[in-house]
C-alpha cells in the first residue's frame, strides 16, 4: 500500500522536481492523464491540482515517530522523515502567502475518491509538529492561512 498525497489551489504552486538520489519533498503538478487525478478530482475542489512526495517517492515517506528505532538504519530513516514533513508543511506555508487557502488530500493508492474524513486547520502556522506524525489515510485537509 502507498501512501498518496495530493494538494490543491487557486493559484499555481511552484514545481519541486523529484530527483531519486537527493530528495526529501517533491511536488508536480497533476494532469488528467496521470494516476490519480479523476479520483483526487472528485475530493479537491481548488482549480490546480498537484501531487507531493516525500524521500521515499510517495506519500509514505511523510512518516515519523511512529515505531521505535532499532538501528542506524531506522534512525536515519525518522530522520528523513521529519525532514520530509517539514518541508511539506513549510511548503504548504510559503503557498499560503498568495492563497486563501490549501486543499491537502492524503489516501491510499487506489483509494482516491471514496470515503474520507475532513479536517479544518484554520491557522497552519500554529499548527505544530510533535514527537510524531503520520497521515491515517483517506483524509482532507481544508487549511486556511
Amino acid at each position: 500500500m502507498c501512501m498518496m498525497v495530493y494538494l490543491s489551489s487557486d493559484k499555481e504552486l511552484p514545481i519541486i522536481p523529484y530527483k531519486k538520489d537527493f530528495v526529501n519533498f517533491y511536488v508536480n503538478k497533476l494532469g488528467e492523464q496521470d494516476f490519480g487525478y479523476e479520483g483526487a478530482r472528485k475530493v479537491l475542489s481548488k482549480k490546480y491540482l498537484y501531487n507531493a512526495g516525500a524521500h521515499t517517492g510517495c506519500g509514505c515517506g511523510f512518516d515519523y515517530g511512529t515505531y521505535e528505532p532499532i538501528d542506524n538504519d531506522d534512525i536515519e530513516e525518522e530522520q528523513k522523515g521529519k525532514e520530509s514533513v517539514s518541508q511539506l508543511f513549510n511548503y504548504i506555508k510559503s503557498a499560503l502567502i498568495t492563497n486563501k487557502n490549501i486543499e491537502l488530500y492524503a489516501c491510499i493508492a487506489g483509494n482516491e475518491g471514496k470515503d474520507f474524513v475532513t479536517k479544518s486547520i484554520d491557522i497552519i502556522h500554529k499548527y505544530a509538529l510533535g514527537d510524531s506524525f503520520f497521515f491515517v489515510g483517506n483524509e482532507l485537509w481544508k487549511i486556511k492561512s
